[in-house]
């Protein structure tokens, strides 16, 4: 009876631990990797941004802006199911100019490192969804509204 008890605690404290493990990340163990979204957020705090994802099967298309610009920067990436997420930033001529390296941390916020292609000038970004009702299901992202063409 004892064992049984002590089975039964051991169990309990390891479920409670894995469950306050998981509240404090704040994160989801499988992102979507389907979905239209549009974010707001900061470069090193400073630096407002919008950006507009547009995510299928994991591809990145899509554009952001500075908002004291309002120019628009294509952008093109990756994100898989655990949320790692890497877009690249590229200018009018097609030339990369930047990266965003970070992580979903759930279906609304994202946060990493925006730097130069080499690595250089790092600065920390958060980005969070500013309008959930522009989701979309995989079925309207294959639909050719969503569809970007160029040679990157």
């Amino acid at each position: 009876m004892k064992i049984r008890k002590l089975i039964l605690a051991t169990i309990t404290t390891i479920v409670m631990l894995s469950c306050n493990k998981k509240a404090d990340n704040n994160q989801i163990d499988n992102i979507n990797t389907d979905f239209v979204k549009i974010f707001e957020g900061q470069i090193e705090n400073k630096y407002d941004i919008q950006m507009k994802l547009i995510s299928n099967n994991g591809n990145i298309n899509g554009n952001y802006f500075y908002k004291k610009t309002g120019e628009e920067i294509e952008i093109k990436g990756f994100i898989n199911n655990l949320g790692k997420i890497s877009i690249n930033e590229f200018d009018k001529k097609g030339n990369q100019t930047g990266v965003f390296n970070g992580e979903m941390l759930n279906e609304n916020k994202i946060q990493g490192t925006w730097s130069k292609p080499n690595g250089s000038n790092p600065m920390p970004f958060f980005l969070i969804a500013s309008n959930t009702s522009n989701e979309t299901n995989s079925q309207d992202l294959n639909s050719s509204k969503y569809k970007t063409t160029g040679k990157k």
